[in-house]
Parts: C-alpha cells; sequence; structure tokens
C-alpha cells in the first residue's frame, strides 16, 4: 500500500512540473523587413513587439529575430 501511495505521488508530481515548465516556455519571431515598393530589406531598423520591452535590429538584408517572447 505505501508503495502504490508513493508511486501515485511521484507521478503526480512529475506531472505538476511538468506543466508548470510548460507554462513557463517562451517563443521566437523572425523575419524581414522590407520597403514595399521595391522589396529591399532596410538596414538600422528596429522591429518591437507591441505592449512589451522585446525589440531587435535588423541586419543588411532587414533580416530581424526576436527572441524569448512569452
Amino acid at each position: 500500500m505505501q508503495t502504490t501511495l508513493t508511486k501515485a505521488l511521484g507521478t503526480l508530481l512529475f506531472f505538476a512540473a511538468s506543466l508548470a515548465a510548460l507554462a513557463q516556455s517562451t517563443g521566437r519571431i523572425e523575419g524581414t523587413y522590407q520597403d514595399a515598393k521595391t522589396q529591399e530589406g532596410i538596414f538600422g531598423g528596429t522591429v518591437r513587439l507591441e505592449n512589451t520591452a522585446i525589440a531587435g535590429p535588423t541586419d543588411d538584408k532587414g533580416h530581424y529575430v526576436l527572441p524569448n517572447v512569452p
């Protein structure tokens, strides 16, 4: 009986920890910032995620990456 209870509690704790880890996961957004007419990448721009402090610069081809997006 004690072993069964210990296994059940261990399993429950494992799943609870897994759910907590999933809730804290982040992603990333990446893309290209381009001129609407020429379709050329815009160098030196800054892409910001609205209502956050997350921002990133564009490279010489207009490519940007915003890491750690909640």
